[in-house]
């Protein structure tokens, strides 16, 4: 969940002082490797800090609405793209289907030598798996928004089953919900932070208490500085 921004490392935890903290392991370095330069971050600022850019992406209806806009926007252009190509496709199967026949009648009344018809059936089959080929890449795409149709329905449903809660979540309640949302939490130079929120698909648990199921996909959220907590940056990544 926790990542170092300059080496990919996943941060570990240690007590120092009686409070635990969050280290990037390069920064204990090895001989001749320079030391990390990631900071060390008290855990309970950092999961402060992580759980408000949570919260406020799920209790913000502005903020909430404008991402499932803009993705629902986005899932249907992309869906519309892959049915005209599928449906191109499926016509170019059909006229390799009819040269085949037509191939074959030539042969048949010996109006091609064997030769001629065993290079154009050949020149056909590399066709006809090429289109099947990009045919199953089109079936997959269309696959992918149909799942990120329901992401988005588990998404809203999460929201409601959390939002009147979000600011009296315990510790087991935020980290299941971390959890069920794959929240990955990059740490770099001067403790800025990204914090990227999975958006659920299917196959885990939506919240605690909830058997509704979750999955990926992410947004993606950046705060800027540890003393800039509030200046949320909404991306569009997923």
């Amino acid at each position: 969940m926790l990542f170092c921004s300059e080496d990919g490392r996943r941060l570990v935890g240690h007590f120092s002082r009686g409070i635990y903290r969050y280290e990037c392991p390069g920064k204990r370095g090895k001989i001749g490797v320079p030391k990390c330069e990631c900071p060390n971050l008290p855990g309970p600022e950092l999961e402060s800090r992580v759980w408000t850019e949570v919260a406020d992406f799920l209790g913000n209806p502005d903020i909430f609405q404008a991402e499932m806009d803009r993705r629902v926007h986005g899932q249907e252009g992309q869906g519309a793209k892959a049915e005209r190509e599928i449906a191109k496709l499926n016509r170019r199967l059909a006229g390799v289907d009819h040269r085949e026949t037509e191939l074959v009648a030539l042969r048949l009344r010996d109006a091609v030598s064997e030769v001629a018809l065993d290079r154009n059936a050949a020149l056909l089959r590399v066709e006809r798996t090429h289109l099947t080929e990009e045919m199953e890449r089109q079936r997959e795409t269309m696959s992918t928004l149909e799942q990120g149709q329901a992401a988005v329905a588990s998404l809203k449903a999460l929201r409601e089953h959390m939002r009147d809660r979000l600011d009296s979540a315990t510790p087991e309640d935020r980290r299941t919900v971390l959890e069920a949302l794959e929240t990955r939490v990059t740490v770099g130079v001067g403790g800025v932070l990204e914090v990227s929120i999975g958006i659920p698909q299917g196959g885990g648990r939506l919240c605690p208490q909830d058997p509704r199921p979750v999955g990926r996909g992410f947004l993606f959220f950046v705060a800027t500085a540890p003393e800039d907590l509030g200046a949320l940056l909404l991306g569009v990544g997923c």
